[in-house]
């Protein structure tokens, strides 16, 4: 879930500083404070401003740097690349070196990397990032230091303390010390889903067949189907031969194949498609909403987002639109009861709120969601960023 600080943010990280002084002095104060103690209390207390605190990458000729939710600049803009912050680390590539600086702006993983061949493996994720060292695939903490030697051609980024990682084409499980949970012996592997409660479950493909392994890399349900989702929830979707079902986390069917198409559970409800049309069902099999709609998403707060006579809505869990199909298009709103979401009118992008007033008109060419208090905009090829009110906080530049 994405947290809003909005106006509240600055105050924060005042009320942070002014525990980091207090921390300091306390300890400085006593005779029996070593200084590393003092250093880590320092480091602590930035480590929680970093946290409280969102940047957010910008590129002017060709050059990148960070900016604050005010549009001020944070972090200088020098660098080759610079990638959107996760978990409070942001990647930045200078002379083909990659490094990393936190939310305060301060570079706190130096340029001595090689970037790995997939950007995206490289953003921290359950704590670590994949880099390039000496052609192959390592991984780094938060403070930079290699936990899982060079060893591997492509990676996937970790997700509940395990990776995916091929060898010769098998691909295989590692956990966080590099260790092999399971052997790079299937010809495809999903990660296990960060929203997945226990006992895990992960989709492997063997042959043309999909299965599931358990958090240890055992396979728990044999590969028998023609594909396999990941698990958001104890249920989930399975295809076989044309038509889709939904099993439990032993392989037993909960609803048998019999949909046209059908996506996971999320909120205890599934969209399912019969006839062309798209509905939704319970755990059980229930018919919940009747298919109707031309396209259906997941409820989330309490919407879902779906496409009616060709045009784009939400609707309420008893099937009533709350924001009515007038959109060319749309996504869904984000987890956050704060959230706005993207509309499409006449060829331009706004955001509409969860009672579907608009908040931003459409006027942009491409819209990203609300990240913290500030969403990315495009404007002829251009990128700029946006508060919650419309107002450009950075002007659109590339």
């Amino acid at each position: 879930m994405r947290t809003w600080l909005g106006r509240s943010q600055s105050a924060v990280i005042r009320i942070l500083a002014v525990v980091a002084a207090i921390v300091a002095a306390a300890l400085c104060g006593r005779a029996d404070a070593h200084p590393a103690t003092v250093l880590d209390a320092g480091r602590a207390v930035e480590h929680v401003l970093a946290e409280s605190r969102q940047l957010y990458p910008v590129c002017v000729d060709g050059k990148w740097g960070f900016i604050d939710e005010t549009g001020t600049v944070v972090v200088e803009l020098i660098y080759d690349e610079g990638d959107a912050m996760h978990e409070g680390l942001a990647a930045v590539v200078h002379d083909g070196k990659l490094g990393y600086v936190n939310s305060s702006g301060r570079v706190v993983i130096g340029l001595t990397h090689e970037s790995p061949p997939r950007d995206y493996t490289r953003a921290f994720s359950d704590g670590l990032a994949w880099v390039h060292v000496n052609g192959r695939c390592a991984a780094i903490d938060r403070t930079g230091r290699v936990v899982i030697e060079p060893q591997f051609d492509d990676v996937a980024p970790f997700s509940r303390g395990r990776a995916t990682a091929p060898v010769d084409d098998k691909w295989g499980y590692i956990d966080r010390q590099g260790k092999w949970l399971a052997e790079p012996l299937f010809d495809y592997a999903f990660s296990f889903n960060s929203d997945d409660k226990p006992p895990l479950r992960a989709p492997v493909r063997a042959g043309d067949k999909w299965g599931y392994v358990d958090d240890k890399g055992a396979v728990v349900i044999a590969p028998r189907f023609d594909f396999a989702a990941g698990f958001y929830d104890k249920i989930t979707s399975v295809r076989v031969g044309d038509k889709w079902g939904f099993i439990d986390k032993d392989g037993k069917y909960v609803v048998e194949p019999k949909y046209e198409s059908a996506f996971c559970f999320w909120a205890d409800w599934a969209p399912v498609s019969v006839d062309g049309k798209w509905g939704f069902i319970d755990k059980t099999g229930k018919l919940v909403i009747k298919p109707q709609f031309d396209r259906a998403s997941w409820f989330i707060q309490g919407l879902a987002h779906v496409e009616f006579d060709g045009k784009h809505g939400f609707i309420n869990k008893q099937g009533e639109f709350v924001v009515k199909p007038r959109f060319d298009n749309a996504s869904s709103f984000d987890d956050s009861a704060s959230s706005f979401a993207p509309v499409e009118l006449d060829g331009k992008w706004g955001f509409v709120d969860r009672s579907g007033a608009v908040v931003v008109e459409p006027q942009f060419e491409r819209v990203m969601d609300f990240v913290g208090a500030l969403a990315r905009v495009n404007v002829d090829g251009k990128a700029g960023y946006i508060d919650r009110t419309g107002r450009l906080v950075w002007e659109p530049s590339k």
